[in-house]
């Protein structure tokens, strides 16, 4: 037997948002597609790659629930190949987040959730004039915001400290809230080889019993007011379901 004479692994630090700081984030965010972004990482447990891979087609009409089928890749190409065959899932969100949804959404139903403000020259050059149909560059959203929001904060400046800790935040709210780990996996796209998910397949598909569970893990964090109304539209002008859900 030999032996390779290699450094000590050194303990992981996964780095990790309180409910504090990702408010600032939603809150502060300097423009409405990077807040709902954010807000919608931090409720949903989306890999971010799977976030901008997101189509106004892949949210039901209610926005209570997406799709999850393809992702954004590098080079800014989106393609149909997911991390793992669990990946590809339905995904419920909270009331809450679902109106933020519809609100951003805005009657769009065509072009990417994430789009960008621009076309750029690459993409003329397949004939693209419309930045709908082009997925916002996640490069640009640390760029010109995330990076800076992090500073404010102190953060940023060690290894793991981004995008990921919206997901952290998701699972940990699950587990606090006590959602079963079945769910929690099926919901993340984590591939689930336990004999609970051999016997009890069918709860994953029961509609009636993940909407409960999404509202009793609920979101751990509160949304901006802003987010849940028209951009054009007077605080007087917002309806009940709004208020009750900036109440909540």
């Amino acid at each position: 037997m030999s032996w390779i004479c290699l450094p000590k692994l050194q303990k992981q630090t996964r780095q990790k948002l309180s409910r504090q700081e990702l408010e600032f984030l939603v809150r502060e965010a300097p423009e409405r597609r990077h807040a709902v972004l954010y807000a919608l990482l931090a409720a949903s447990g989306l890999r971010r790659s799977e976030a901008l891979g997101l189509e106004i087609k892949h949210l039901s009409n209610d926005c209570s629930t997406i799709t999850v089928k393809q992702q954004r890749v590098r080079g800014g190409a989106v393609k149909a190949t997911l991390k793992t065959d669990a990946a590809t899932r339905t995904v419920d969100v909270h009331p809450s987040i679902a109106a933020m949804l519809r609100v951003y959404v805005d009657g769009r139903r065509i072009g990417y959730l994430f789009h960008a403000t621009k076309v750029g020259w690459r993409n003329r050059a397949k004939g693209i004039v419309n930045p709908i149909y082009v997925t916002i560059d996640p490069h640009n959203v640390v760029r010109d915001s995330l990076d800076e929001l992090m500073l404010k904060l102190g953060r940023g400046q060690e290894a793991g400290e981004g995008f990921h800790m919206l997901r952290r935040f998701r699972k940990s709210q699950l587990i606090r809230a006590e959602i079963d780990s079945l769910i929690r996996n099926f919901w993340f796209g984590h591939a689930d080889k336990s004999m609970d998910r051999v016997y009890a397949e069918e709860l994953l598909s029961d509609t009636v019993h993940l909407k409960a569970q999404v509202v009793k893990a609920g979101l751990g964090f509160d949304i901006p007011a802003s987010l849940l109304v028209a951009p054009s539209c007077s605080p007087g002008l917002q309806n009940k379901e709004v208020v009750a859900l900036v109440a909540a």
